[in-house]
Parts: structure tokens; C-alpha cells; sequence
């Protein structure tokens, strides 16, 4: 909810009321009444905020022709469909909002290839991040009275801003005086982004594929694809390729996130952005280290016959320190036993293909 002087308000209604304002400035200016409207959307807007926005308009009493990526209307804007033809980058960093669309204009007509951003990333993460850095290095107290938090908040926008042309600049604030580079800003704005697990991620909505038969490791083939209608409204298909069972969902999440969720998972990114990057890294591996011994246990069970009792030996001491090292969480380890197993293995595997080769040959012949 928002609080206004009407009171607490839905965010909808209010952009309800804004939409409704707009609309009788056009209606005004154009001398007659709207058939339909296009609304601009931020590229990386999700289900819930693109929803909203619909819903948003239909409370003020409008009805929406289409909802439009702002980096798409801005290059219509620009005149980028009048005689140009080629593949166009198009990105808006705005005061709250981060997107990019990369986009294809052939014969008046765009395509859009991709998009992205961030709904919870702009300018005011930025400046609120090194508004924080300068008061650790000023010594200010996180609680002082809000003419300094100004003054601090000021003093980083103007940091930032020289930043874009100069490699450093001298910041004056509360009687400190400090020098900032821009290789610190770019130190400090790094952890800003999505997390790397999907589970500090936010779910948008779940959904089982039931029905798969029981087949080997790696034997079910299953094509997940990813639908986006011209609103930017999200359908989620999955089909096991080798039956054809299949199952969908159409997205409607509820409406966004409030702002201390925002608040908290931006603040939980900065924190353990590089925690992160090591637990994907060792998931990772460890799925690895799961698929090769499997795989290898398989080759084992099927061709034993081709190893000496000695070679035998050496591949199951490999892949026992594998399997125990793939146990914990040295990501380097598990690397490094991965790749041992693969090392001991290649003379059985190439023999394996030998044998497997005549076989082949004869089948043909005989079948031709």
C-alpha cells in the first residue's frame, strides 16, 4: 500500500488515477475521445507489474491496444523505423529501473531478440551505495539528522555524475574530504543484480511434469519452452521429447513485491554476491561429479571384462575419491577428482569404442 493524503492506497489505484489524469490531458488536446491507448512498460517488468498495469487501465476506464517495452517506443521515438535496417542496442537506466532490448529492424518492422534488466535496479541504488561508503569513511553516524543525510546523498549523486568523465574525484562533506576512483564506484556497485541460486530468486509459479517413464540417467529429453504474447505476459511449456507428455502454466503471480522485500532482497544480493557465485560454482560440480560416476558405474557393469585386475583397481580408487570429495564443499577438489576420473578412464572408453565398433560394421553388412 501506498500512503497518501487520500490514505493508504493500492499501488494500482494510484497508477489507475495517474493513467486517468493522462488520459483527460490527451482527450483535451486532441479534441475528441480515445478509442484505445499504448502503454510504455519498463523492458524487464514482470507478469505481476505488467498485470497491474493492465488492470490499471482498466480502472481508468481505458482500453489497451497493446503494452510497449520502453526501449522499443524509444526506438520508434528516435525515428530508428524510418530507412534504417540492422540489429539496434536500445538501454534505459533510469533513477529505478534498469533495461536493455536488443532489437532487429528490417523493412520498417522490429523484432524483438531479447530483452532484460532489472525492475529493482537503477541510478538510487547507485547513489544510496556510495552515500553509504562515504559515510563509513566520514565516520557519520548511520542515524544522523536528515539535512546530513542530504548533504551525504547530494555529495554522492555529484561523485557519481564526475565519475562518468574523470577516473577520480575529491569529495567535500560533513568536514571530511575524501578521493573516490571510479574503479572503487565500480567496486562497490558490483554485487548490484539478480542472485546466482534459484532460490533467492523470486518464484513466479511452479508446476509438475507428471507421466515421464522410468529411464536411464540422461535419457529423458525435456524441451521447457518460454512463451511471451504481445504484452509481455509469460506461458511456461514442458514436453518430454521421446513420449510427448506435457504440461503448462500461464504466470499470474501476485502483484510485485512490497518495499521492504525489495529492500531486503537487494540488500541480501549485495551481501552474498560472492557467496553466491561459490555455491552455484560447487552445485555445479557436484552435479558433474554425480553424472560421471553414474556414467562410469554403467561402463563398469557393461564392460568390466576389458580391465585388468590392476586398471580395474586405479579407476574404482578414482572414482571413490570422487565420490568422497564430491561429499564436501571444495569446489576445486571436485574439479580436479572429475578430472583424474576422466584421465584413468580414457584407455577403457577407447577400448570400449573398439569393441564396439566391429559390431557396428558387422550389423551393417549383414542388414545390407
Amino acid at each position: 500500500m501506498i500512503e497518501t493524503a487520500a490514505g493508504l492506497l493500492n499501488p494500482v489505484r494510484v497508477s489507475a488515477d495517474i493513467l486517468k489524469a493522462l488520459a483527460a490531458r490527451a482527450t483535451e488536446a486532441l479534441a475528441g475521445e480515445l478509442d484505445g491507448v499504448v502503454i510504455t512498460v519498463p523492458a524487464y517488468f514482470d507478469d505481476a507489474q505488467r498485470q497491474g498495469t493492465k488492470d490499471a487501465a482498466r480502472l481508468a476506464g481505458l482500453h489497451v491496444l497493446r503494452l510497449l517495452n520502453e526501449p522499443t517506443a524509444a526506438a520508434i521515438a528516435y525515428g530508428l523505423d524510418s530507412g534504417q535496417e540492422g540489429v539496434i542496442a536500445v538501454y534505459d537506466l533510469g533513477g529505478g529501473t534498469f533495461d536493455i532490448s536488443i532489437l532487429r529492424l528490417s523493412r520498417g518492422v522490429f523484432e524483438v531478440l531479447a530483452t532484460g534488466g532489472d525492475s529493482a535496479l537503477g541510478g538510487d541504488d547507485f547513489d544510496h551505495l556510495l552515500a553509504d561508503y562515504i559515510r563509513e569513511q566520514a565516520g557519520i553516524p548511520d542515524r544522523s539528522d536528515n539535512r546530513v543525510q542530504r548533504e551525504l546523498l547530494d555529495a554522492a549523486i555529484a561523485a557519481k555524475i564526475a565519475l562518468s568523465d574523470a577516473d577520480s574525484v575529491t569529495v567535500n562533506v560533513a568536514g571530511w574530504q575524501g578521493e573516490i576512483s571510479r574503479e572503487q564506484f565500480n567496486e562497490l556497485i558490483a554485487p548490484l543484480g539478480e542472485r546466482e541460486l534459484v532460490q533467492d530468486c523470486r518464484s513466479l509459479a511452479r508446476f509438475a511434469l507428471r507421466g515421464i517413464p522410468a529411464l536411464p540417467a540422461g535419457g529423458a529429453h525435456i524441451r521447457v519452452t518460454f512463451q511471451v504474447d504481445a504484452d509481455g505476459l509469460l506461458s511456461v511449456t514442458a514436453m518430454e521429447k521421446s513420449t510427448g507428455v506435457e504440461a503448462s502454466i500461464q504466470v499470474k503471480p501476485s502483484y510485485g513485491l512490497t518495499d521492504s522485500e525489495i529492500a531486503s532482497m537487494i540488500k541480501d544480493s549485495m551481501s552474498y554476491a560472492e557467496q553466491d557465485v561459490k555455491a552455484r560454482m560447487l552445485a555445479e560440480q557436484k552435479v558433474e561429479a554425480a553424472r560421471v560416476l553414474e556414467s562410469l558405474h554403467g561402463a563398469l557393469a557393461a564392460d568390466a571384462a576389458l580391465l585388468s585386475a590392476a586398471e580395474r583397481q586405479v579407476i574404482d580408487d578414482a572414482a571413490a575419491h570422487l565420490s568422497e570429495v564430491a561429499q564436501g564443499d571444495d569446489v576445486d577438489a571436485i574439479e580436479k577428482a572429475i578430472k583424474n576420473v576422466d584421465k584413468q578412464t580414457q584407455d577403457f572408453a577407447a577400448r570400449r569404442m573398439d569393441q564396439s565398433l566391429p559390431g557396428a560394421r558387422h550389423r551393417r553388412r549383414f542388414s545390407g
